[in-house]
């Protein structure tokens, strides 16, 4: 798919010193630009480095380079204002601000928070608004990191429609970009909620994948209901997980989302046992991107079941994107080039924040990971961090 930029988004270069730039969307996005590049956990301060910001992008820009001569003399000192920048820290992993720095196959998952979380920045008055306002949001994030795959938990189907309908056809105003993606939904066990009447008439909820490369890009829609973990009062609490098989970044692919039980371990562990058993019996050796909240910290024992055997514990098949990110190494990782860690995702407070967000691929299939989790704001979007994640193929 061909990609075009307006002159008021794509400049091969911003004034110096430009204004705070989101990294996961724009002025106005919910994804304000990050604070503190070092990614300290917890809340953060409203800081930024100013920086040269390089905004042409897309499938191109993977392959060739826009940079002029004066481009080229002022990317050279780059590297030494980046040193000040992260001068102190323990910073392990560089940052990647431009999709074409990232390598090639590109992902993002969200917990859209669909039904309990305000939006007081939405229209509170029309849910067709509502919807449309949050789908454009979203698109935003998503071609700002250029997405091959989108993986959605928590997503009421007003939402789901109307991003679906924005990702369908070229996006235009104040950008343009011409890639186009085609969608699937699953509502495990018909599961409703009143919640999600603010996002139109059908109050269903669920998971919803996402894949570039048309309308028609998905070629087949895999779903499974999980059982149920007895330990919830809420037994219409359904799981379940939704995969769709289609080229990502030209390849033969399939992506897959879920969100086992927050209630019990042995209720979770069941569920995620059933999901890779279903996972696995569909796409043999077809890669496998998996994304998701997955209501569990890294190194919590039912996410071994994930993880590959490079990893302590580890007896799954997947490697995650934030896993080579050495500043949020547990202790017992000392020294390792891999762990089972990553970048806080959920919690309101530096006390509280731990990951429970995933994006994992099967490691027989891509390398060079890396992950990075959005600042969360919790007031007026998700009260998750947006992920995003990247990796190359084998």
């Amino acid at each position: 798919m061909s990609r075009s930029r307006s002159p008021s988004r794509c400049c091969c270069w911003s004034p110096w010193p430009p204004p705070p730039s989101p990294r996961y969307g724009w002025p106005g996005s919910p994804w304000p630009a990050r604070s503190n590049p070092g990614r300290i956990q917890g809340p953060r301060r409203p800081e930024y480095i100013r920086l040269p910001l390089l905004c042409c992008r897309g499938r191109n820009s993977r392959k060739s380079s826009h940079l002029g001569g004066r481009m080229k003399k002022y990317f050279s000192v780059i590297p030494a204002v980046l040193a000040l920048a992260f001068a102190g820290s323990t910073v392990a992993q560089a940052e990647i601000t431009d999709p074409s720095a990232a390598p090639g196959v590109r992902m993002l998952t969200l917990n859209s928070c669909g039904i309990t979380c305000a939006y007081p920045t939405l229209s509170t008055t029309n849910a067709n608004s509502a919807a449309g306002d949050w789908a454009t949001n979203t698109a935003h994030a998503m071609d700002n990191w250029d997405a091959d795959a989108v993986m959605l938990t928590e997503v009421c189907y007003g939402q789901y429609a109307a991003l679906k309908t924005r990702m369908a056809s070229p996006r235009t105003g104040s950008y343009t970009d011409n890639d186009t993606y085609d969608a699937e939904w699953y509502t495990p066990g018909g599961r409703e909620s009143a919640g999600c009447g603010r996002w139109g008439t059908d109050h269903r909820f669920g998971l919803a994948v996402l894949v570039k490369g048309g309308s028609d890009a998905i070629t087949e829609r895999l779903t499974k209901y999980l059982t149920l973990d007895p330990a919830d009062s809420n037994q219409n609490n359904h799981r379940g997980i939704l995969c769709a098989k289609a080229k990502i970044d030209g390849k033969n692919a399939m992506t897959c989302v879920t969100h086992p039980s927050q209630v019990s371990v042995a209720g979770r562990t069941k569920q995620i046992q059933e999901a890779l058993a279903a996972v696995q019996s569909w796409a043999g050796t077809t890669p496998v991107i998996l994304g998701g909240d997955f209501n569990a910290q890294p190194l919590d024992q039912e996410m071994g079941l994930l993880y590959s055997s490079a990893h302590p514990g580890g007896t799954g098949q997947f490697s995650e994107v934030d896993e080579t990110d050495q500043r949020y190494f547990a202790a017992s990782c000392a020294g390792k080039s891999i762990c089972r860690s990553g970048e806080d995702t959920f919690g309101s407070t530096a006390a509280n924040s731990k990951k429970i967000d995933y994006i994992f691929a099967t490691t027989a299939h891509f390398k060079d990971f890396y992950g990075d989790a959005a600042q969360r704001d919790i007031v007026n979007w998700s009260d998750h961090s947006l992920l995003r994640g990247a990796a190359a193929w084998r």
